[in-house]
């Protein structure tokens, strides 16, 4: 009968650890692909942010360029290059809005620019 008792508490434990390795491969595995997911959506953001950052460039280097003999062209891709801007910006904070947590307090805020 206590040979019994001692099978059953062993089998038992042993079920019981099993279930907590499960627990915890599955966990690991739930932070590897939210990590994996975070790594993406930086990647793209990055070619999001890049591209927005080079057509304004190159808007402003055209701008640059046209002030001098072409002001009212100037004017016009500077205009431009305020839209381009605002896009940038826009899928900017669309994408950060996405990646917070739900959870945080409203009160967050992006830090203010270096003076």
């Amino acid at each position: 009968m206590a040979d019994s008792l001692r099978s059953r508490r062993d089998y038992v434990t042993a079920v019981e650890a099993r279930a907590e390795m499960a627990e915890h491969t599955r966990e690991e595995e739930a932070r590897r692909r939210v990590g994996a997911e975070r790594i993406r959506i930086a990647r793209e953001l990055h070619d999001v942010v890049a591209h927005h950052i080079t057509l304004a460039h190159a808007q402003a280097a055209t701008a640059d360029y046209l002030l001098a003999g072409r002001p009212d062209k100037a004017q016009q891709v500077m205009h431009n290059l305020t839209a381009t801007l605002n896009s940038a910006l826009g899928e900017l904070r669309a994408t950060v809005g996405l990646l917070r947590e739900r959870d945080e307090p409203h009160g967050l805020r992006p830090s203010p620019p270096p003076v």
